[in-house]
């Protein structure tokens, strides 16, 4: 993709309007009390999250359930001058047994 802008070039960042929490992972319910894996993903002009993936995971197990979970995301997408752009965005995705 081209003209892929980070969030410190915008004049609005993308805004979460639809977010919901990642699934943990069944099989691991009983191995793994807590995880995290950083998701880099884009934020379309549309606010439709494309091309996720994982950039670093406490437990390689969780690495689809947050793929999957951010790839469901929408957004209002980011502006720059007037304009709906593409933005490249990073999140850390939590998973505790608890629901978290």
């Amino acid at each position: 993709m081209k003209n892929v802008f980070n969030l410190a070039d915008l004049d609005r960042i993308p805004e979460p309007i639809f977010q919901p929490a990642p699934g943990f992972p069944r099989h691991l319910t009983h191995e793994v009390m807590l995880a995290e894996v950083l998701v880099e993903f884009i934020v379309d002009a549309k606010g439709k999250v494309v091309g996720a993936k994982v950039v670093s995971a406490t437990h390689h197990g969780f690495e689809d359930a947050a793929i999957l979970g951010v790839s469901r995301w929408q957004f209002r997408a980011g502006m720059k001058n007037g304009q709906r752009v593409i933005t490249r965005r990073q999140v850390p995705r939590r998973f505790r047994v608890d629901g978290d």
